[in-house]
């Protein structure tokens, strides 16, 4: 009966550990998830800018010809200067991407580990029950 009451004891710590980890887990899930979130959020952001050059300030294609005083050394350096910021935002597009990959990566590992942890609280608490 001793030692019936020892395994007992051994599993029910076993099954609060797991439950720890899973409360861990299901945290830096849910983390994971918000920075998803976010990151649609800027790359929608970022791609917005992209599909409606007309009403941006980054990307406007009339800008050479509304700057009559300018010449065509002002009109050069606007049309250089929005290629650069038209690159830098394909840069950050890339990035967003390449981050939001890496977190979904990471979440579905997230996932799968739970759903490990929870397979194992099951078959422990399988075990504890047949004591």
């Amino acid at each position: 009966e001793g030692m019936k009451s020892y395994k007992y004891k051994s599993l029910k710590e076993k099954i609060e550990k797991k439950k720890e980890q899973e409360a861990q887990v299901a945290v830096e899930k849910n983390e994971l998830l918000t920075n998803i979130s976010q990151l649609k959020v800027k790359l929608r952001e970022l791609k917005k800018v992209e599909k409606h050059p007309s009403g941006s300030n980054h990307d406007q294609r009339g800008a050479s010809n509304t700057s009559s005083k300018g010449g065509p050394i002002l009109s050069k350096a606007i049309e250089v200067n929005l290629i650069l910021v038209k690159e830098k935002r394909m840069q950050a597009i890339k990035r967003c991407e390449e981050q939001m990959l890496k977190l979904r990566t990471e979440y579905e590992a997230k996932a799968k580990l739970l759903a490990e942890i929870r397979s194992k609280i099951d078959s422990i608490k399988f075990e504890t029950a047949k004591l």
